[in-house]
């Protein structure tokens, strides 16, 4: 490999190279604040047994907040379904975010079903977090 070829990609990239999406990724950039802190849903992806869900989570407040998403969970209409013994996305987000700090990670969750996610409002996010 010639140095000079080499070229740096962002994490979001090197996510969608690693964990190729069988079923497609479909953009979402949408943001819910509460608390302080915003939770933005960059993008859904569906591989043949997982969905993935990229969160960026943002605090925007004047105190700390304590991010614990070993929880978390997606709903799809009555459906709830909880992170996959695969995901390693809770451990990057489970900490103290400082005021005006973000953390992104990707986390993988059971398959849902494809069609009924294209709107947001058709897929939920719980994620717990509180102010130290």
């Amino acid at each position: 490999m010639d140095g000079d070829t080499v070229k740096q990609i962002s994490q979001d990239r090197a996510d969608v190279l690693a964990n190729p999406a069988t079923g497609g990724t479909r953009k979402l950039y949408q943001s819910e604040t509460q608390g302080g802190f915003t939770v933005t849903l960059k993008n859904i992806s569906w591989t043949e047994d997982a969905t993935r869900l990229r969160v960026k989570v943002t605090n925007g407040g004047s105190e700390t907040v304590s991010l614990s998403a070993y929880d978390t969970k997606i709903q799809q209409g009555s459906r709830q379904y909880d992170l996959a013994d695969s995901d390693e996305g809770a451990d990057e987000l489970s900490d103290d975010i400082n005021p005006g700090a973000s953390k992104s990670a990707t986390l993988t969750f059971e398959r849902i079903n494809q069609n009924r996610g294209k709107g947001l409002h058709q897929v939920r996010l719980v994620l717990r977090g509180h102010r130290r």
